[in-house]
């Protein structure tokens, strides 16, 4: 974990992130998830939603927010494949939420130290029935 002034546009905490990641053994390519793009399957084994649309923009935009609000931003990888690492965009609420994750102002960038496995499930009858299986196991990430 490492708590660093805040860049003012993703790109610039993604080549961050990218060294932070290296330097703790993931990879260096990273794509970029939402909440709602994974589920846990497995001890330390996710599955993420296989999607054709690229989430940088998505987690631009939602980095800007942060930016603008003043408070941390945490770029969190979740977990990695083989290739990639796989991480999100997390933003405090208010001076209180910062409070409550030790967070001031800055970038905090997070890796697991276990390093989870993700496999992309493209098929999306698989991916319903997973999501509807996990049944918020995946929100304890965000608490």
């Amino acid at each position: 974990m490492s708590q660093i002034d805040t860049p003012p546009t993703l790109a610039e905490a993604t080549q961050r992130l990218q060294t932070f990641l290296v330097q703790n053994g993931y990879p260096g390519a990273i794509r970029w998830i939402r909440a709602d793009d994974f589920v846990v399957t497995g001890r330390n084994l996710y599955s993420v939603r296989g999607s054709r649309r690229d989430e940088t923009r998505s987690a631009s935009d939602h980095y800007a927010t942060g930016v603008n609000r003043g408070f941390g931003i945490e770029l969190r990888a979740i977990g990695m494949s083989s290739s990639e690492t796989f991480a999100m965009v997390w933003l405090l609420i208010d001076a209180r939420d910062a409070e409550y994750h030790l967070m001031p102002c800055g970038l905090k960038l997070s890796c697991p130290v276990e390093r989870a496995l993700v496999r992309i499930v493209k098929n999306p009858v698989k991916w319903f029935l997973l999501a509807s299986r996990d049944k918020g196991r995946s929100r304890v990430l965000f608490e």
